[in-house]
């Protein structure tokens, strides 16, 4: 207002940002709000000013009167990203970070897992910041999210130039409320059974107090599982029949912290620091027939191993974010610091009977290897929004160190070996992103990678080094139709770096007739990816084509002479996937909600050796199915998923059909801050899978029973406060309303 008189005005989006635009002069900002008292403040105006967060008294008597049901919008669809916003209700009361992103269109997470349909890998985000943990560490850190601390979530499956060029992967962030003077703890834990109990649990604390908020998370999980192979492989001659009983016990502890402090309205530094430490343990009973064309048992080679595991990590980080007006220009800078320590020992007693004779050969071997690692990663990212334009430019260093070591001795032989490995990887990257019209919407990138890397092998006095510089650009375009619908186009150029296990050259037995090396001399491989569709408000609808170019994969190479089973990774063929893809949301009221997945792929295969692998394809049906029905009034929910696969190809393997059944039900008590759950995975025990490959003509099936079915008994404490303060008639610091 300008003497009592309205020059400008506006209403706040669902964030409560707002924006003015009025000449220079002295005003009267005026703020009104159902259930508030009015708000004035008066200002001289001369250049852009920024307000900070605006409190507002809360009126009693207002509240009393007043009735708000307006209910958000729960998916949102922007050029480059899909938006899911967690909503407080009933439904997803008590829940964890993970039971949430299993209700995210496309994305798969229980228990055992998390993963996106149409993609092969993710990379989880919070608040802008890349967890640097492994995949089991994340599933630990999502259980200790409760539902009440999150705004919302991001799915980006054609992730910007920023956030890498590293496989087929998608980004998933997970956005948290921002709630000053606030305290949120919960608390969870498990335990499961099958033929042995499998124990889960944790905390996780938040503390928001004035500029300062300190999260923990801490969780463990400790139990055995069971799971069974069988390996089959016709030889010309004879078959192979081996079958591999294991005992798998596991134990886990990981802690997460993070400490942040708002400087002033445009600075905010954080700390994070994790550590994880775990040591499982194997022990397998392998069992291999070996029988003639007559059907009739040669010899028997019964294998009895004993392998154990340690693994450390450590990770420490520190961020600074940097406001450099109020406009959304801004800097962003990050260091990590990771380091791992993995230790592998297997010790096995091979026993050999060969029919009708007896007694038996007799032999023992002991297989030690060691992997310590060091990775440390410099980024800078530029946010550069502009009336006409915004700009995001960025560059990210990273030194990796990896040292190997095998040792391995027998009856004839005892050696050691080390291989190490060290890369430099240098990175610019930048993109815009421009609103052509109001309907349409275009994002443009493009990344440069330069990596050298060396490899020695000490024991043998040899050493490769390389240097290769890659470029990888993407295309995002967006167009809104009159009726709210979106249509979409993307490209995307992706690369795959092999893992150090699969460059590490030595040998790992696991059998005497059974072992695994890596290959230093393989490559890295490449994928376009083209992606069309149109978004909906309960129906999204995408087609996709990828090339991939050199790829790898491991290749099982037996001899019908020797009987020995290598297991080697090579760079052998080039691949061409076609996808469809289809996500529908539905739901009665507040008592039922649902959501389905129906992924079509057509797969092709080419082999550069095909005397030695041949060229596949595969026509491939997805279907997954989530559904949440709440029985009103009684805190009482009930979730059931199934999800089936048609056979498919995994590389150069072909895959049988498999499928997934988890039900589940929960109560909430005592105040909705105590919850019950049990649940059952893998229903009708019916996710075995047959892989087979065939190589030099001689096929080999492996089938794999991972022995995931099993009851769930769950309890969990939610507590949600906010301290008593007093009220502030000031404008205090934040980062989201300016004028």
């Amino acid at each position: 207002m300008h003497f009592k008189k309205m020059v400008a005005g506006a209403v706040t989006n669902y964030e409560g940002e707002f924006e003015l635009k009025t000449d220079i002069g002295s005003y009267i900002l005026e703020i009104t709000s159902i259930g508030y008292k009015k708000y004035q403040h008066s200002f001289h105006i001369e250049q852009n000013l920024y307000l900070g967060t605006i409190l507002l008294k809360e009126d009693i008597h207002s509240l009393s009167e007043v009735t708000i049901k307006k209910r958000r919008k729960v998916l949102e669809t922007k050029v480059d990203r899909m938006i899911y916003k967690v909503l407080k209700e009933p439904m997803n009361e008590g829940k964890d970070g993970l039971e949430i992103l299993n209700n995210v269109p496309g994305v798969l997470a229980n228990q055992e897992g998390l993963s996106v349909v149409t993609k092969s890998n993710y990379k989880l985000y919070i608040n802008n910041r890349e967890l640097k943990l492994t995949k089991a560490e994340i599933l630990i850190y999502l259980q200790g999210l409760n539902a009440s601390e999150i705004d919302r979530i991001e799915v980006i499956t054609s992730p910007p130039a920023k956030y890498g060029s590293e496989g087929d992967f998608c980004v998933i962030k997970v956005i948290t409320k921002k709630e000053n003077n606030h305290i949120n703890v919960h608390a969870r834990g498990s335990v499961s059974y099958a033929n042995e109990p499998y124990y889960k649990g944790g905390a996780a604390i938040t503390l928001q107090a004035g500029r300062w908020t300190l999260s923990s998370n801490a969780g463990f999980q400790r139990g055995t599982k069971e799971p069974t192979q069988r390996y089959q492989i016709y030889y010309p001659n004879y078959l192979w029949d081996e079958l591999s009983e294991d005992i798998q016990k596991s134990s886990q502890y990981s802690l997460y912290n993070e400490v942040t402090y708002q400087c002033n309205d445009k600075i905010e530094l954080g700390v994070t620091y994790a550590i994880t430490s775990s040591d499982p343990t194997f022990k397998s009973k392998n069992s291999s027939n070996i029988k003639g064309l007559d059907n009739k048992t040669d010899s028997i080679i019964i294998v009895r191993n004993n392998f154990e595991k340690e693994r450390d990590s450590k990770v420490l980080g520190a961020y600074a974010d940097i406001q450099l007006d109020t406009l959304g220009k801004a800097i962003h800078l990050c260091f990590d610091y990771l380091d791992y320590d993995i230790t592998n020992q297997s010790k096995y007693v091979s026993e050999t009977i060969i029919f009708p004779f007896s007694p038996y050969s007799f032999k023992r071997l002991r297989n030690s290897s060691f992997l310590y690692a060091t990775i440390k990663n410099g980024q800078v990212d530029v946010s550069l929004p502009f009336s006409w334009l915004d700009l995001e430019l960025g560059s990210k260093y990273s030194v990796i160190s990896n040292k190997n070591g095998v040792e391995y001795d027998s009856n004839k032989l005892n050696e050691n070996n080390s291989y190490d490995y060290d890369e430099q990887n240098f990175a610019l990257y930048g993109s815009f992103s421009k609103k052509i019209t109001s309907r349409l919407d275009i994002k443009a990138g493009i990344r440069s990678e330069t990596t050298h890397y060396k490899q020695q092998n000490e024991t043998l006095k040899k050493s490769n080094e390389k240097s290769v510089t890659k470029l990888f650009p993407s295309l995002y375009i967006k167009y809104r139709s009159p009726k709210g619908n979106a249509l979409f186009a993307n490209y995307q150029r992706r690369v795959d770096r092999p893992s150090f296990r699969l460059l590490d050259p030595y040998r790992f037995y696991t059998t005497p007739y059974n072992y695994s090396e890596g290959n230093p001399f393989l490559e890295n491989y490449f994928t376009s990816i083209y992606t069309g569709g149109i978004a909906m408000q309960h129906m999204n609808l995408s087609m996709s084509y990828y090339h991939i170019t050199n790829k790898y994969d491991e290749v099982t190479f037996v001899n019908d002479q020797t009987a020995v089973q290598v297991v080697r990774p090579e760079n052998f063929y080039d691949m061409d996937r076609f996808q469809l893809y289809l996500n529908m949301n539905y739901g009665i009221k507040k008592w039922y909600k649902g959501s389905l997945d129906m992924l079509g792929l057509y797969s092709q295969t080419k082999s550069k050796i095909p005397k030695v692998v041949p060229s596949l394809s595969s026509y491939t049906g997805i279907f997954v199915s989530n559904n949440t029905i709440m029985i009103p009034h009684t805190g009482i929910v009930f979730d059931i998923s199934y999800l089936y696969s048609s056979p498919s190809l995994a590389g150069s393997y072909e895959v049988s059909s498999y499928s997934q059944c988890d039900v589940g039900a929960s109560i909430m008590m005592f105040h909705k801050s105590l919850r019950f759950q049990v649940d059952y995975s893998d229903l009708f025990d019916s996710t075995d899978k047959t892989f087979t490959q065939y190589v030099h003509g001689i096929k080999q099936v492996n089938w794999d029973h991972m022995d995931i079915q099993r009851i769930r008994f769950a309890l969990s404490y939610s507590l949600n406060n906010k301290f008593k303060k007093k009220h502030r008639e000031d404008i205090s610091i934040d980062q989201k309303n300016r004028l």
